[in-house]
């Protein structure tokens, strides 16, 4: 009898403590309100590195999720806490309480994660199939090939049934994307914003087709968010699609790649591996002595003259810096052609740039404003500012700048002289896109 009560008393503890168990795991803390936000004076946002959600490099932050958090932070008055955490910590460290937001490239779907909300929309993309160049190019659904066809998971499941009867599963769009570039796989379905930013790194992928369907790219929020923070971001997210911010950021990050040709990027993965290995040193030495990234100043050296010391424009600029007769007379270079003498001559005109571009410039900013710079020359950018200033504008975006400050410096010269100036102006434009994929791909590359 004793036994049998001492049994039965046991395994009431046991079931009651297993109850307070499944209890506490679904126990979430009352997500933060915009109040609670504003008076600790930091959105704190749980995030994993990923090229098309944000990266951090040599001391800026940079990716679409990150330009528009930062924006959205500036909107509330306080700082952006980025929390990084494995991925599949992510969802439990904001049932924790740890953050007020998980960003990434999250698609709405019927049936968001347990204990996790969807936000607004943050982003509308298309869904894309893609494949290999040098490949069969399926350009209709009814011409995809019946095997070695995958998907990503997150892609809704309407979506994927329509396309796919029986394809491969993928949890890791990126490990997919990269089987597909290395032709593990014959196609594969994904996002066209996933696919654009890695085109930087696997050139040879590229767009089948467009199956005409769109999925809403989104944050997850906590399963019960306050309802004041909640209309906040969904003010937030119609002000800056209303505004032209959201455009200017998802072209930034998911559109630039298109102004390059296949050959671009073909050209310098080759070079990567046959001619950089022979300049690698003198880059990263001359970079450090200077405060630069050494990514960005071989980027520069790479449009300037395909790492070719002995290159010579008509116009007269040469080496592999591609220096004109007068900055090397400022720098004291004998030899333009000589390269220790252009890459280090070329990262002291570089850090001096940057040191005289304003301070209101910050972040990701002022690298496009050196390479601007560089390109335009520093006079006519420190002009550009301020027209674009007088103009209205802040004169802290380089996109701002480029469309309008360029455009009112230019209306004060002689229309032979105006003209010039513009044409210089949209050569500066590309030169900072194509500037910045050269500099992504090194970075991907991990020399």
């Amino acid at each position: 009898m004793i036994e049998r009560f001492q049994f039965r008393s046991m395994l009431y503890v046991i079931l009651g403590l297993a109850l307070i168990g499944i209890l506490l795991s679904q126990y979430q803390p009352a997500a933060r309100s915009l109040a609670d936000i504003q008076e600790s004076g930091e959105l704190r946002v749980l995030v994993t590195e990923a090229p098309d959600v944000y990266t951090y490099e040599t001391g800026v932050s940079i990716g679409f999720d990150y330009d528009v958090l930062k924006l959205f932070a500036n909107e509330l008055q306080v700082e952006l806490k980025l929390i990084s955490k494995p991925s599949f910590q992510l969802i439990a460290s904001l049932r924790a309480g740890y953050g007020d937001i998980i960003a990434g490239s999250y698609l709405r779907s019927d049936t968001p994660p347990q204990g996790i909300s969807h936000s607004p929309t943050i982003l509308n993309v298309p869904t894309v199939i893609a494949y290999q160049r040098g490949t069969k190019r399926p350009k209709r659904k009814d011409q995809l090939p019946s095997d070695l066809i995958a998907y990503e998971k997150r892609i809704p499941e309407p979506l994927r049934s329509e396309l796919i009867a029986n394809g491969i599963s993928y949890s890791d769009g990126y490990q997919m994307l990269q089987d597909l570039s290395e032709n593990k796989i014959s196609s594969a379905l994904t996002t066209e914003d996933r696919l654009n930013v890695l085109r930087r790194y696997m050139p040879k992928l590229s767009i089948a087709f467009y199956p005409g369907s769109t999925v809403e790219r989104i944050w997850h929020l906590p399963q019960r968010p306050a309802f004041d923070f909640y209309a906040k971001l969904e003010d937030f997210t119609n002000g800056i699609r209303e505004n032209g911010d959201l455009k200017r950021i998802s072209e930034q990050h998911f559109e630039t790649v298109k102004s390059m040709h296949y050959l671009d990027l073909r050209g310098i993965e080759d070079a990567v591996s046959n001619i950089l290995p022979t300049y690698l040193d003198q880059f990263k030495t001359a970079a450090q002595q200077n405060g630069l990234d050494w990514e960005l100043l071989a980027a520069v050296s790479y449009q300037e003259s395909l790492w070719n010391p002995d290159a010579v424009s008509p116009t007269g600029v040469r080496g592999m810096m591609q220096i004109t007769e007068a900055t090397a007379d400022s720098l004291n270079l004998d030899d333009r052609t000589d390269v220790e003498q252009s890459i280090n001559g070329s990262a002291e005109y570089l850090a001096n740039i940057l040191a005289n571009i304003p301070n209101e410039i910050t972040g990701s900013e002022r690298t496009k404003f050196l390479l601007a710079a560089y390109n335009f020359g520093p006079e006519g950018i420190k002009q550009a500012i301020l027209k674009a200033r007088a103009a209205g504008k802040k004169g802290i975006y380089w996109h701002e700048v480029a469309k309008i400050g360029v455009r009112v410096y230019a209306l004060d010269h002689p229309f032979h002289t105006s003209q010039k100036i513009l044409n210089r102006g949209k050569q500066a434009e590309k030169y900072v896109k194509r500037v910045t994929i050269f500099r992504d791909i090194l970075r991907y590359h991990n020399v």
